[in-house]
């Protein structure tokens, strides 16, 4: 019997542990002005707090690390200034990421923003 009970503690600590481990950063951002978005300030602030678990080096998508994600977004056509709800940056994370959350919605409209401005590297 305390066999049993042991197995079960230890299964039950690792559940705890690897449930903890994937929680994702909570980033306080400030209130914003559309006309001082910045890609260095405030888009890839957003990329390597949600992003760059995934979209690395390794990925086959989009490498969204500094100094990479900005070259990535524009050679593989992920921006469109004209209309940034059309994007295929914003349906991305419309069609593939809602049930992580991730972008959250005040993030998205961010990036929405930096596209309406002209999507600058700054």
């Amino acid at each position: 019997m305390n066999k049993y009970i042991t197995i079960f503690f230890i299964f039950y600590f690792f559940m705890l542990l690897l449930f903890n481990s994937c929680t994702k950063k909570h980033i306080e951002y400030p209130e914003l002005e559309t006309e001082n978005i910045s890609f260095s300030a405030n888009i890839q602030p957003i990329f390597d707090n949600n992003c760059i678990t995934c979209h690395n080096k390794n990925s086959d998508v989009l490498d969204l690390k500094e100094g990479f994600s900005y070259l990535e977004l524009l050679n593989k056509n992920f921006l469109n200034v004209v209309q940034p709800k059309e994007s295929k940056l914003i349906i991305k994370i419309n069609e593939q990421h809602p049930q992580l959350g991730i972008p959250n919605s005040y993030e998205k409209e961010i990036i929405e923003k930096w596209m309406e401005k002209g999507a600058v590297n700054n």
